[in-house]
């Protein structure tokens, strides 16, 4: 079972591409936007919009929020010290979950580690396909299959090959 996920979700860009061109997964998406308010800090959103390969001026405008973070100051010796390593967008995305008390999703390690260290929940696309497949919005074969396809994309993300199952998958990377 995954952890609760607090509302909003703030996302990373990388996780909007999952979404987008990588893992052709917008409908899930769409199932998201209908029980939570997504929300994308703007230097992540103009991160997004720099790829060319898909819709997202429309895929922002349907599915997603942009709210700036209003206290941007870096307080905390785990952000501050993950700033030095992370882009402008995982700080953001930080900064605003901590600001709404959301669940940033973030893919990268090194920022889901300093978001866990500062106390943030915090989520990778992975976990919210688990969501998605705990609640009925997609099967576990959807799910496998849409790692298949992030891993093909490009994700860095280990081989589907040799798991029958999203779940065993999932567990294998340590969710679950």
């Amino acid at each position: 079972m995954t952890k609760k996920l607090n509302d909003p979700l703030i996302f990373d860009t990388s996780a909007v591409y999952c979404f987008g061109h990588r893992g052709g997964i917008e409908d899930v998406l769409h199932v998201f936007s209908a029980h939570y308010t997504l929300m994308t800090p703007p230097e992540a959103a103009q991160e997004v919009l720099r790829e060319q390969s898909y819709d997202y001026p429309r895929l922002l405008g349907r599915c997603f929020s942009q709210q700036q973070v209003t206290d941007s100051e870096i307080e905390n010796e785990a952000v501050s010290k993950a700033a030095a390593v992370l882009g402008s967008g995982e700080i953001a995305v930080m900064l605003l979950a901590r600001e709404t008390g959301g669940t940033a999703v973030i893919d990268e390690k090194a920022a889901r580690s300093a978001a866990r260290d500062i106390g943030l929940p915090c989520v990778g696309t992975f976990g919210l396909l688990w969501h998605a497949i705990e609640r009925g919005w997609m099967s576990d074969a959807e799910a496998l299959e849409a790692a298949t396809r992030l891993k093909r994309a490009g994700f860095r993300c280990p081989s589907t090959l040799g798991f029958a199952t999203y779940r065993s998958y999932f567990e294998k990377l340590g969710g679950g």
